[in-house]
C-alpha cells in the first residue's frame, strides 16, 4: 500500500462558462504522506477549493486522477464515494455548520452515527475524548448558540475526528476567526497528526499559519508553484 494518503496526478478541471471554458486546475501533481499536516496555500481563485472538492470525492477532474489511500476516486460509484466520505474522511469548513438543536456532545456523536458506529459506552467515551482533545470537555452540554465562533469551530474539529478518519479536509477553517484563535485551531490540527495519526490537508491564504505545516502545496491561477 502507498505511503501517500493523497496522490494527485495531472489533475485538470475545466468548467463551462458563457462563451467558452474556464480552466480552474492545470495539471496538478501533489502527494501528502500519512500523518502529515499539509497546507494548501493560495489566493482566492487559485484553485484551492476546486482541488479540495476533487480530493473529497465531491467533484471529478476533467483529466488526471486522484488516489486516496491508493484507491482511484474515478473508479468509485456514488455509493462507494459516500461510504468513503462517511468512514475515511473528515470535513471541516469555513462555515462551522453545527446542528443548532444539538449540544456539543451530540454534534460530535452525530458523525459517529453517520459512519455507522453503533451506540455504546466506547462511543460515548470517544466523543468525550475528542472534546477533551480540543479543550472543550467542560462545554459538551452547551448548545452552539452558547459558544463563541472559536469554540464552535473546535467542536467541528472534534466532530471531524470522532469516527477516526484517515484524512481530514479543512477548507479555510480559520477564515472567520481572530489571529489568536486561528493559530490555536491550526495547532489543534497539528496535534491531530501526532496524537491520532490522522493526515490533515487545510486550505488557507493566511501566511501567519504556514509555520505549523509539515508540507505546503501552493497554487496560483490553477498551477502548482514550486520553491
Amino acid at each position: 500500500m502507498s505511503d501517500f494518503v493523497i496522490k494527485a496526478q495531472g489533475v485538470t478541471r475545466v468548467f463551462p462558462v458563457p462563451g467558452g471554458e474556464f480552466t480552474a486546475l492545470k495539471g496538478i501533481d501533489a502527494e501528502v504522506s500519512k500523518g502529515t499536516f499539509a497546507i494548501l496555500k493560495g489566493r482566492s481563485g487559485s484553485g484551492k477549493t476546486t482541488l479540495m472538492n476533487i480530493i473529497g470525492t465531491l467533484d471529478d477532474p476533467t483529466n488526471g486522477e486522484v488516489f486516496i489511500n491508493g484507491t482511484a476516486i474515478k473508479g468509485l460509484n456514488e455509493k462507494q464515494r459516500e461510504n468513503l466520505r462517511r468512514k475515511e474522511l473528515g470535513f471541516v469548513f469555513q462555515s462551522v455548520s453545527l446542528i443548532p438543536s444539538l449540544n456539543a456532545f451530540q454534534n460530535v456523536e452525530f458523525s459517529m452515527r453517520m459512519a455507522g458506529i453503533k451506540p455504546s459506552k466506547e462511543r460515548d467515551k470517544r466523543v468525550e475524548e475528542c472534546l477533551r482533545l480540543v479543550g472543550l470537555h467542560n462545554r459538551m452540554n452547551h448548545m452552539p448558540a452558547e459558544m463563541s465562533g472559536g469554540e464552535q469551530q473546535r467542536v467541528a474539529i472534534a466532530r471531524s475526528i470522532a469516527h477516526s478518519p484517515k484524512l481530514i479536509l479543512a477548507d479555510e477553517p480559520t477564515a472567520e476567526l481572530d489571529s489568536q484563535m486561528a493559530a490555536r485551531v491550526t495547532e489543534l490540527f497539528k496535534e491531530m497528526t501526532r496524537k491520532e495519526g490522522i493526515t490533515v490537508l487545510m486550505t488557507t491564504h493566511d501566511v501567519g499559519l504556514m509555520g505549523a505545516a509539515d508540507e505546503i502545496i501552493e497554487l496560483e491561477n490553477g498551477v502548482r508553484i514550486y520553491g
